[in-house]
């Protein structure tokens, strides 16, 4: 079976107690059936506001979505219109577009539980060094390590879990740039039983 992803965004048209209709849009169909394993959607890195129109608030983010095995990253834009101040409740309305995956889609050997962002030591750049890399886990007990412009190529795996595996979240621990660090990019995995691991 096909499951999609869809976000949110808010049309001109006033639904009924004066808030605005909202309309889901899909950016993205997984192959694989999202029926046990949810989608898990993971902001990369984002960026400010764009664009020369003042009265439209333009925001592009990279973002990894994962669902069963598979994953892709892809560019996601959201475009507020602010001409005559926002609808009923705060809202405003909201249009909503997206890329294709960058390099496709891939497919892991076992299903993806949880994805983390492991920010660069610095404040980002052209080098490999100062990209932002992500880290999946998945059902085997195993993290991998890879860089969100090909998630299909692993650049590194660590086993945190034996089987059977009850490791289920990953947590960055911070930008990594303490005066005297290591630079290391640290994300932590936790159990179900209570363990902990620091992956970097």
């Amino acid at each position: 079976g096909e499951s999609g992803f869809a976000t949110g965004g808010t049309s001109l048209t006033e639904a009924a107690g004066g808030l605005p209709e909202v309309k889901a849009t899909r950016i993205l169909t997984f192959a694989q059936s999202s029926q046990v394993h949810p989608v898990i959607a993971l902001e990369v890195r984002g960026a400010g506001p764009g664009g020369g129109d003042v009265a439209r608030q333009k925001l592009t983010s990279l973002v990894l979505l994962a669902s069963g095995r598979e994953c892709a990253t892809l560019d996601l834009t959201s475009t507020a219109e602010t001409r005559g101040g926002g609808a009923a409740g705060g809202l405003v309305p909201t249009s909503v577009s997206a890329t294709s995956p960058r390099h496709g889609t891939a497919t892991l050997p076992s299903p993806i539980l949880a994805a983390s962002s492991l920010p660069p030591p610095g404040e980002g750049g052209d080098a490999p060094s100062n990209r932002t890399l992500v880290a999946l886990l998945t059902a085997d007990g195993l993290v991998h390590v890879r860089s969100p412009t090909c998630v299909a190529v692993p650049l590194s795996s660590v086993e945190v879990g034996t089987r059977p595996n009850d490791y289920f979240t990953l947590v960055p621990l911070g930008r990594p740039s303490s005066p005297g660090g290591d630079g290391a990019r640290t994300v932590v995995a936790a159990s179900y039983g209570g363990e902990a691991r620091l992956v970097s």
